[in-house]
C-alpha cells in the first residue's frame, strides 16, 4: 500500500453522527464521558466473526491507499508562520554506503521519508465532512491552550458550517507514533500534550470553540538491541511497538475509510508501524442510539516499508496483541507469518476484535475509552537488489552467504557450520593440495571455498566443490550424510599424511561396559568411535524432551539377571549392569537428532526437543576419566530444517561470540543476518505433540564446543596459513572470480556511459551517422560507471566526483537517447527509428528528479556542454527555449563533427550562418550551404528564409546541421546529398572462403578473404564479377555466395537463380527500403568455388556421403539428377585427398544405413554393392532418400580397376556370434568363376590386419540376406551364379561373412535388420 490517501468526502449529517469537541483544561481528567445506550454482547462470548489473517482490503474498503508520512511542504511553511511555529528540521538517517562507496540517492530518499523529527508529528484524524488536504500541527509539552480561539479563527474556512453543540461532545481518535529509538535509550516514555487541528476544523462565527484533543501518550519500543551494542539502533533483529488508541467511542462512529497509524519502528533497517482501521460486517444504514455502527470490528494490521517502490521481500513473524487492563486476565493475541513485498506491504486481521464487546462493563481491554495495542516484530532481513541496495545484514561474525544452486541449502548449512570453527579452517588451509589426485583436488576446492567465504564480499558459488560431492544440485540430500562425507574425506586426507588432527577434533570414543553387581568384575565389551553422535527424539512410544534425556538413553543400559546373567568365567554367572560411557569427548561435539521415522513412508518428527546453551558431559563419562578435564560444552551452531521429510529447507544458526554474550547469526543461503537468542534456540525446539502451533523449524544437527578448548578452536585463521605450494594459486583464482563477479554486477546493475564533449567529438566522433558509433570500441572517450538506481538529479554530483575535468567546471548534461523523427510528408519512404543523440537535458543540481538512471532513460553516453555560468534561482526551473544543435562539416568526402550551438525555435537559418562559420573555422565571407541530417536517406536542404522547425529537421536537442562549402568553380553542384545517398545505401561485405560445405565438390585453391564495398541493392552477379577479376582462372558460374546465420547456414539449392537473380539485400534478408546502416553495415558472407559450372534451370540435390580413404569422413555432396554416377564422381575428384600410391579412381558404394549415432560405423561395416557408373543419379538418390541405404565413396584398388566376364566383386563383412551384429570394416574382394576358396583366402589374409594365430580361427560363410547359403571351406569352388545375383535387391545380395572376435575393442558392433 503506498501513495497518498484520497480526501474523504462528507456524508449527509445525521443525528449522533457529528463530531463535537470542546476546549478543556490540561489538568481536567474528566473532560469526556462516554455515553453508551445499548447493551453489547457479553465479553466472554465468542467474537462475532473469527479473525482471519489477511490483507486489509475488503468489500467495504473504498480507499486502497494509505497516506505517506507527512513531509513539510511550502504551503505548510506559510501556515506555520501565521502561528509563529518554527518548521522542524529533518535529520535523516542514512544506511551504510553501498559497494560503490557512496549513498544511493534512492536510499537517501527512502530514509528521509521515515526520518524522525525532533518534535513528533501527530497524524491527521479527519472528520466525516473533511474535504481539504491533510495538515499536521503540534504543540510542545506544557503549553496551555485555554480557549484555542486563535487556531479556530485561522483554520476556519467554511462560513456555512453549523455551530457545534456542547451536548454532543465526544472523544476523537488520535494515534501516537512510536518514537525513533536512539542507541543510548532502552525504553522511551514520552508524555506530551498534542493539539490536532483538522483541515476542516471549524469554529463558530461568534467565538465558537475549536476542537482540541488532549492525550497522554506513552510510546514504548523494545528493539532487543542489548544483544549487539555495536549495532546501529535501526538494525535490530526484532522490536515491539505499543500504540494506544484513545477515543474508542468515536472510533465506532467514524467512517470506515479512516486509518490510524503509529510512528515507525525500524527493524533490520526497515520501517514498520501499526495500522488500525474500522471494519464493518453490516450495512451502515442503521446506527445504535449512541451513534455507533453495529457489527463494527477493529482492523489490526502491521504495515512495512510503504514508501519503497523497488522490488523487495522480507518474511516476518508478527504477534498482534490487545492488552488486558486487569491483572491476571489474558491479552487478546493473534499471530501471523507473512512475506512482505510491495504488493502486500501490510498484513493482519480485517476483523480482529468486535467493537460491540466494549459495551460490556466487564471488558478487560477498554480503560478510559482507550485500548492499547502491542505488536512484536521478528523478521528476516529484507531481500533487495544486493548491488544497489546492499542489505544492512550482509556479513556478520565472519560468515558470508552461499548461493543456492537449486536444492543445495543442506550443503550451504553444513559448510557454514564447519567454517566457523577457525582451528579447522586453519588446519585445512595448511594442507598441501598441490598434487593432482582425487583427494587433493577435493582439498584444494575446499580450501578455495573457505577462502572465498572468508574474504569475498558477495555470496559464494559452491559449484566447484559441490560437483565433487553431489550428483545433482537439484536433488536434496541429508545434511548429516553430507557432513559425514566431508569430514571423512578431510580426515582421510590428513591421515594419509600421518596427521590425526581432524580425528582428535571430532571423534568421541564410547565403551560398552558390563559391571557385575556382587563381585568386582568390570569388562569393556566394545569400543565405538564416532565423528557424530546420533540421538533419538522418539524411540517407540517413548518420547525424549531434551538432549539430556536422549543422552541418558544413549548411555543407559540394561540389567542382566536371572536366566540372563552374565558369564564372567572367573566368577561364573553373575547379575550385572550393561551400559555405555564416554571415554573421550572431542573439542567439537556434533549431535544429530534423529527426527525421521517410518510408517509406510518417511515421516518427520516435529516433537519438541530442547537443547541447552550450555551442557556438562561429566555424568556421561567413564568413572576413570570423570573430573579429569573440563567437560562443559557451549552451544555453537544449530542446523534447522523447515518442512517435511524429503522436502523443505535448511538454515544454520551460528554463535559468533562464544567467549562472551552469545551473538547469533543465521546463515540462510545467500543471506547472513543477526538473530536473537530466542530465534536461534527456543524457536527451533519443535512443537509439543498435539499442539496447534505452526512449526517454524526444528533443530536437526546441534554442535557444541568444549569450553576449555574454545580459545584454541577460535584461533585466527588468515591467508598466511595457506600452504606455500597453493597460496598463490588460490589467491589468483579468487581475484579472477572477484573480477568476473564485479563485471557481471556492473553489467547488470550499472550504466557504463561514455562522456562526450565537443573536443572529443571533433577528434574521435564518427564520420558516418549521428555523433558516435556505439558499435565500435570508442576507447578514446572517457567512461563513467553509474548505478542504474541512481536518481537522474544526482548525475552532476557523480560526474564532478568521477571526472577531474568537471570538478570545478560549469556545464550542462544531456543524455543520449533515441531521438524522435518527424517526416515532412506521408509519402516518405519506410519509417526509420531515431538515432542515438544527446536529446534530453538533465536539469541542474538544484532541480529534484525522481527518475532513475535506468536502461531506456539513457543509452550509452552523456554529452557535456560547457557553459559560462550556471543558472541560479528561478532560472533553473524554467524550461529551455533553445535547442542544442550539432554542426558537421562536409568537404571532399570527409565528414567531421565540429561542435555545437544553441538555436532558438523558429529562428531564421540566415541568422545562424555567422555562428556556424565560426564553429567550422571558416572565414566570414565563405559561401556555405546548410542541411539537416535527420536519418539515413533523409537530409533536408535549408534555405536562408527557412526557420528552425521540426519540418526542416530540427527535432529538438540533438539535431544535426551539416555545412558544405559552395564550390567556386561549380556553385550549383550539391555534393553532400549525393554523398549521403551513397552512405545510406552502402554496405561492406566480408567474403570468407568456405571449405566445409560441399567440400568434395569444391576446388582446393589458395583463396583469401575479400572485403567488397557495394550498395544494398547491388546485384550479386556484380560481386561475382569482382571475384572473377581477382581469380581469372575460374568462370563466374563456378562461384556460389551465401549468408551464414544461426538457423540456416546453407544456400538455396537453386544455385543459378540464387546467383543471377538476386541482390545483396536478398542474400542478407533485408528489405531495401528498411535498411538502416546505423544498426549494421558490415556483413560476413561465405563463398565457394565448385568444380563444375552451375547451369540454369537445373535442380541440384544435397546428399550426405561417407568418403573412405585413410579414414571415414562424413560430408555433404552436390548431385544433379541429370548426371550419371561417372560425372558425379568426376566432380568429386578435386575435393578428395588420394593415397600417393593409389589409383586416383573413385567408385560409389551402396552401404547399410543405420541410426544417426552409428551412421558412421554403419557405412564402414556393411557395404552391399558397387554402383555402376552408368546409373543416373536420379535413380540412386531416390533409393537413398527412401532410407534404404547410404552412399560411400572410396578409391578403387588397383587389382579391381578392371573386371573380366568371369570375375565379380563380393562384399566381405565381420560378425562374432550372430549375423545381425556386425563390426569392423566392410570391403570388396574380387572372385573368379571356378576358383577355390583357398585362393580367395590368401587374398583375404593380405587385406585383413590379424596375426597368423587369429587368422587361423576365422570361419567363413556365405549369406544371402539373413539366410546362410553355405559354410565355406578351403576346397569350396566358387560359382558366380550362387555368389552373385543381380536380380536381387541391394540388401539381399550375397555376402562373404567372416566369424571371429573383434581384433580391436574399439570396433563398435552394428545391429543389422535384414
Amino acid at each position: 500500500m503506498s501513495g497518498r490517501m484520497p480526501k474523504p468526502t462528507r456524508d449527509s449529517p445525521s443525528p449522533g453522527n457529528e463530531i463535537h469537541v470542546d476546549v478543556v483544561d490540561d489538568d481536567d481528567d474528566n473532560y469526556l464521558i462516554r455515553r453508551a445506550t445499548t447493551q453489547a454482547q457479553d465479553i466472554n462470548s465468542p467474537p462475532l466473526a473469527r479473525p482471519t489473517a489477511k490483507r486489509r482490503d475488503s468489500s467495504n474498503d473504498d480507499f486502497h491507499q494509505s497516506p505517506r508520512p507527512k513531509r513539510w511542504a511550502t504551503e505548510d511553511e506559510e501556515i506555520l508562520e501565521d502561528y509563529n511555529m518554527k518548521l522542524p528540521s529533518i535529520k535523516p538517517f542514512y544506511p551504510r554506503s553501498n559497494k560503490m562507496g557512496i549513498f544511493s540517492s534512492k536510499q537517501q530518499g527512502l530514509y528521509n521519508a521515515y526520518a524522525p523529527h525532533p518534535k513528533r508529528l501527530v497524524p491527521q484524524v479527519p472528520d466525516d465532512d473533511d474535504d481539504s488536504d491533510d495538515m499536521n500541527y503540534e504543540i510542545t509539552e506544557g503549553k496551555q491552550f485555554q480557549e484555542g480561539n486563535e487556531y479556530a479563527e485561522a483554520s476556519s474556512d467554511d462560513d456555512d458550517e453549523e455551530d457545534m453543540d456542547d451536548e454532543d461532545l465526544d472523544q476523537s481518535v488520535i494515534g501516537s507514533e512510536v518514537p525513533f529509538i536512539e542507541d543510548e535509550v532502552d525504553v522511551i516514555e514520552t508524555k506530551s500534550v498534542f493539539i490536532c487541528l483538522h483541515n476542516q476544523l471549524k469554529a463558530t462565527r461568534n467565538g465558537g470553540d475549536a476542537m482540541l484533543i488532549e492525550s497522554e501518550l506513552q510510546s514504548l519500543a523494545f528493539p532487543k538491541r542489548d544483544e549487539y551494542p555495536e549495532d546501529c539502533s535501526t538494525n535490530v533483529a526484532c522490536g515491539e511497538i505499543i500504540f494506544r488508541l484513545k477515543g474508542i467511542r468515536q472510533f465506532r462512529r467514524c467512517a470506515e475509510n479512516q486509518h490510524f497509524y503509529s510512528r515507525y519502528l525500524f527493524v533490520r533497517g526497515i520501517p514498520y508501524r501499526i495500522m488500525i482501521l474500522p471494519r464493518d460486517t453490516t450495512p451502515q444504514s442503521k446506527h445504535l442510539p449512541s451513534g455507533a455502527i453495529p457489527g463494527r470490528h477493529i482492523g489490526y494490521f502491521v504495515q512495512c516499508n510503504p514508501e519503497m517502490k523497488i522490488k523487495w521481500n522480507m518474511r516476518g513473524h508478527i504477534t498482534l496483541k490487545m492488552m488486558s487492563k486487569q491483572q491476571g486476565k489474558e491479552d487478546y493475541v493473534r499471530r501471523i507469518v507473512h512475506s512482505f513485498h510491495p504488493s502486500e506491504n501490510d498484513w493482519g486481521y480485517a476483523q480482529y476484535y468486535p467493537c460491540d464487546n466494549f459495551d460490556d462493563p466487564r471488558n478487560t481491554f477498554l480503560e478510559d475509552d482507550t485500548v492499547e495495542f502491542r505488536v512484536t516484530i521478528m523478521v528476516d532481513p529484507p531481500k533487495f537488489n544486493l548491488w544497489t541496495y546492499p542489505t544492512l545484514n550482509q556479513k556478520y561474525g565472519g560468515h558470508l552467504g552461499i548461493k543456492n544452486l537449486g536444492s543445495t541449502c543442506y550443503f550451504n548449512s553444513m559448510m557454514q557450520m564447519i567454517f566457523g570453527v577457525k582451528k579447522l579452517r586453519k588446519l585445512i588451509y595448511s594442507y598441501d593440495s598441490s598434487s593432482q589426485n582425487e583427494i587433493d583436488n577435493f582439498m584444494f576446492e575446499l580450501q578455495s571455498m573457505f577462502f572465498r567465504m572468508q574474504y569475498s564480499d558477495h555470496p559464494v558459488d559452491s559449484n566447484n566443490l559441490g560437483r565433487l560431492l553431489w550428483t545433482d544440485p537439484f536433488s536434496q540430500e541429508d545434511v548429516h550424510e553430507m557432513f559425514m562425507k566431508v569430514v571423512d574425506r578431510v580426515n582421510d586426507a590428513f591421515k594419509a599424511k600421518n596427521d590425526m588432527s581432524i580425528t582428535q577434533m571430532f571423534q568421541s570414543r564410547v565403551h560398552r561396559i558390563v559391571k557385575c553387581l556382587n563381585v568386582p568384575f568390570v569388562k569393556v565389551l566394545s569400543a565405538d568411535e564416532n565423528m557424530c553422535i546420533l540421538l533419538c527424539v522418539r524411540m517407540g512410544n517413548v518420547t525424549f524432551n531434551s538432549v539430556r534425556e536422549s543422552m541418558e538413553n544413549f548411555v543407559s543400559g540394561s540389567r542382566l539377571e536371572g536366566d540372563n546373567c552374565y558369564n564372567t568365567e572367573e566368577f561364573g554367572l553373575q547379575a550385572a549392569d550393561m551400559f555405555s560411557r564416554f571415554v573421550t569427548v572431542p573439542p567439537v561435539l556434533v549431535l544429530t537428532l534423529q527426527r525421521s521415522t517410518y510408517d509406510a513412508y518417511a515421516v518427520k518428527l516435529n516433537d519438541r526437543f530442547e537443547y541447552a546453551s550450555k551442557m556438562n558431559m561429566n555424568e556421561f563419562l567413564e568413572d576413570s576419566v570423570k573430573n579429569v578435564a573440563n567437560c562443559t560444552y557451549i552451544l555453537y551452531s544449530v542446523v534447522v530444517h523447515y518442512g517435511e521429510s524429503g522436502c523443505g529447507h535448511y538454515a544454520c544458526y551460528v554463535n559468533t561470540n562464544l567467549q562472551g554474550k552469545p551473538r547469533w547469526v543465521k546463515c540462510d543461503d545467500e543471506l547472513t543476518f543477526r538473530v536473537t537468542d530466542v530465534e536461534a534456540i527456543s524457536n527451533n525446539f519443535g512443537v509439543p505433540e498435539g499442539s496447534k502451533e505452526q512449526d517454524t523449524g526444528t533443530a536437526y544437527v546441534v554442535t557444541y564446543l568444549r569450553e576449555d578448548q574454545i580459545e584454541d578452536l577460535m584461533c585466527e585463521a588468515t591467508d598466511t596459513d595457506l600452504h606455500s605450494n597453493i597460496r598463490n594459486k588460490i589467491i589468483d583464482n579468487f581475484e579472477e572470480d572477484y573480477d568476473a563477479h564485479m563485471e557481471r554486477m556492473e553489467t547488470m546493475h550499472c550504466q557504463n556511459l561514455l562522456v562526450a564533449t565537443n573536443e572529443l567529438l571533433r577528434v574521435h566522433g564518427t564520420q558516418r551517422f549521428d555523433l558516435i558509433d556505439f558499435k565500435q570500441p570508442n576507447d578514446m572517450f572517457p567512461r563513467v560507471v553509474l548505478s542504474k538506481d541512481m536518481l537522474v538529479g544526482d548525475i552532476y554530483k557523480e560526474l564532478r566526483m568521477r571526472c577531474d575535468m568537471l570538478a570545478m567546471a560549469e556545464f550542462r548534461v544531456y543524455l543520449f537517447r533515441t531521438s524522435e523523427i518527424m517526416y515532412p510528408s506521408a509519402q516518405t519512404r519506410g519509417t526509420f527509428k531515431g538515432g542515438q543523440r544527446p536529446c534530453l537535458l538533465v536539469p541542474p543540481e538544484g532541480m529534484y528528479q525522481c527518475q532513475t538512471l535506468c536502461e531506456g532513460y539513457v543509452n550509452h553516453a552523456v554529452y557535456i556542454r560547457m557553459i559560462d555560468k550556471s543558472p541560479v534561482g528561478p532560472e533553473m526551473y524554467q524550461p529551455p527555449t533553445d535547442m542544442l544543435v550539432f554542426i558537421k562539416y562536409y568537404e571532399n568526402g570527409q565528414y567531421t563533427i565540429m561542435g555545437s550551438i544553441q538555436v532558438e525555435r523558429m529562428q531564421a537559418i540566415d541568422e545562424l550562418k555567422p555562428e556556424v562559420r565560426a564553429v567550422c573555422d571558416l572565414p566570414e565571407n565563405t559561401l556555405i550551404r546548410l542541411y539537416t541530417e535527420v536519418s539515413p536517406g533523409d537530409v533536408r536542404e535549408l534555405e536562408d528564409d527557412d526557420v528552425a522547425t521540426a519540418h526542416n529537421g530540427f527535432d529538438g536537442d540533438g539535431s544535426i546541421m551539416v555545412v558544405e562549402r559552395v564550390q567556386d568553380t561549380n556553385p550549383d553542384v550539391l555534393a553532400f546529398p549525393h554523398f549521403w545517398e551513397n552512405l545510406s545505401r552502402g554496405v561492406t561485405l566480408i567474403l570468407d572462403k568456405d571449405d566445409d560445405l560441399f567440400s568434395i565438390n569444391t576446388v582446393k585453391h589458395v583463396f583469401e578473404t575479400h572485403m567488397i564495398e557495394c550498395y544494398i541493392d547491388t546485384p550479386v552477379r556484380s560481386i561475382v564479377d569482382e571475384l572473377v577479376v581477382r581469380y581469372p582462372n575460374f568462370k563466374r558460374d563456378q562461384f556460389l555466395i551465401w549468408k551464414v546465420g544461426p538457423i540456416f547456414d546453407k544456400p538455396s539449392l537453386t544455385f543459378y537463380e540464387h546467383m543471377n537473380s538476386t541482390t545483396v539485400a536478398d542474400i542478407l534478408s533485408i528489405r531495401t527500403d528498411m535498411y538502416d546502416p546505423r544498426d549494421r553495415y558490415e556483413f560476413h558472407l561465405r563463398y565457394t568455388v565448385f568444380a563444375f559450372e552451375i547451369k540454369p534451370e537445373q535442380p541440384y540435390l544435397q546428399q550426405c556421403v561417407y568418403v573412405v580413404n585413410s579414414d571415414c569422413l562424413q560430408t555433404e555432396a552436390v548431385f544433379n539428377p541429370e548426371w550419371t554416377i561417372s560425372q558425379a564422381l568426376e566432380y568429386c575428384q578435386h575435393g578428395i585427398n588420394f593415397n600417393s600410391k593409389g589409383t586416383g579412381k573413385l567408385r560409389l558404394v551402396a552401404a547399410y544405413r543405420v541410426g544417426q549415432d552409428k551412421a558412421h560405423a554403419g557405412a564402414l561395416a556393411r557395404a552391399f554393392r558397387v554402383l555402376d557408373n552408368s546409373f543416373q543419379c536420379e535413380t540412386v538418390l531416390k533409393f537413398v532418400i527412401e532410407g534404404t541405404c547410404a552412399l560411400r565413396i572410396e578409391e578403387i584398388p588397383e587389382d579391381q580397376l578392371e573386371l573380366k566376364k568371369d570375375e565379380a566383386l563380393i562384399p566381405v563383412v565381420h560378425f562374432e556370434n550372430d549375423m545381425s551384429m556386425i563390426f569392423g570394416f566392410s570391403f570388396f574382394i574380387k572372385i573368379r568363376e571356378g576358383q577355390t576358396f583357398g585362393e580367395v583366402k590368401a587374398q583375404l589374409k593380405a587385406m585383413i590386419v590379424a596375426t597368423d594365430e587369429e587368422f587361423l580361427k576365422f570361419k567363413y560363410f556365405l549369406y544371402e540376406g539373413v539366410e546362410r547359403l553355405l559354410i565355406i571351406e578351403d576346397t569350396t569352388v566358387i560359382k558366380l551364379s550362387v555368389w552373385q545375383n543381380n536380380d536381387l535387391a541391394f540388401l539381399e545380395q550375397p555376402v562373404l561373412a567372416i566369424q571371429h572376435k573383434p581384433t580391436s575393442p574399439e570396433q563398435p558392433k552394428i545391429p543389422v535388420c535384414l
